[in-house]
């Protein structure tokens, strides 16, 4: 059965049909609501499908996405989505030829980055990537619904901007070089911290209670005590299930405190094998995971989740990766 649901002083119905959530806008009269829900409840059950139209006003999808990200994003992060589809829903409604999520477009988008460079504070270059950026990730949640089949945000030229003291990612020959010439368990400490992007402190106290083998998932729990599930691949299953003999297991911790602290000497050392530039942070293997999630299709806003980053604006600093990969 579909629901009746009130954004500002419109009333919506929303019900499910083809296996879709579809959304339509009913009017101010919540009891004329019901009564079309009721109406379309029943050409669903009749097998009157053609009537019913894939598309959503925009403003009942802007708020269904900050309802998901009140879900799924930290406060930061949510706050400053709700800031940004607040400000584009202005826009929006400035614009009388735009009533629904599809009248969207790329020219739409233009036109809204035009607007963003007339303001009376001319917005900074780091800030505008922040905003499209945004955005896009807010649009992306469109297609994930079926509401649009085409991001129109990415036809939007992000700004090259120069990332001082931004860390040099390993390529995946890189990578597989390193992993090659390493010997246990610092083939695994590799592996781990490159396909999953934990930092080296959350590696130092990752347990094997952590690890659901059955579900390839790793929980990680953060120095704040936050906790986030990334998921891993059968090849990745299979080197760290090596370690998993009874002396591993009887310890609870995956690595022991010699080998965590003889780390940076060993890797250093696999560098110099590998005729890599010098090692100098854990951090380059963060970001190398970060490269491999956006070459993959990933947006620079969804690492903020599988990196566990507790504001969307942190994931700025991997936003050279999307530009200069262009």
């Amino acid at each position: 059965m579909g629901s009746v649901r009130k954004i500002n002083d419109e009333f919506y119905i929303e019900f499910y049909a083809r296996g879709l959530l579809y959304q339509q806008k009913a009017g101010p009269d919540e009891e004329k609501a019901y009564t079309l829900l009721k109406q379309v409840q029943n050409k669903i059950d009749q097998g009157e499908m053609g009537i019913i139209v894939r598309d959503v006003d925009y403003d009942i999808f802007f708020q269904t996405f900050l309802e998901y990200a009140a879900e799924q994003y930290s406060p930061k992060s949510y706050r400053r989505y709700r800031n940004l589809v607040e400000h584009f829903q202005q826009f929006c409604n400035q614009n009388i030829s735009i009533k629904k999520l599809s009248n969207i477009t790329p020219k739409v988008i233009e036109q809204y980055r035009q607007s963003l460079q007339r303001s009376a504070k001319r917005i900074k270059p780091r800030m505008f990537n922040f905003t499209f950026l945004l955005l896009r990730d807010v649009l992306d949640y469109a297609i994930k619904l079926g509401y649009l089949n085409d991001n129109p945000v990415i036809h939007v030229t992000l700004l090259q901007i120069l990332y001082y003291g931004t860390v040099q990612p390993l390529t995946e020959e890189e990578q597989d070089c390193l992993i090659q010439q390493a010997q246990s368990p610092y083939r695994e400490m590799l592996i781990i911290l490159l396909k999953t992007g934990m930092t080296f402190n959350e590696m130092k106290n990752l347990n094997w209670e952590d690890i659901d083998f059955k579900k390839n998932i790793i929980e990680i729990k953060n120095l704040r005590g936050n906790k986030r599930k990334i998921p891993f691949d059968h090849n990745f299953q299979n080197r760290l299930s090596q370690r998993g003999n009874a002396d591993h297991l009887s310890t609870g911790r995956i690595f022991s405190q010699e080998y965590l602290d003889l780390f940076p000497l060993e890797i250093k050392r696999l560098f110099h094998e590998c005729n890599l530039r010098e090692y100098q942070t854990p951090a380059v293997f963060r970001h190398s995971f970060a490269r491999m999630v956006l070459n993959r299709g990933g947006s620079v806003l969804g690492l903020v989740k599988l990196l566990g980053l507790d504001d969307a604006a942190k994931a700025m600093r991997y936003a050279y990766l999307m530009i200069s990969d262009k």
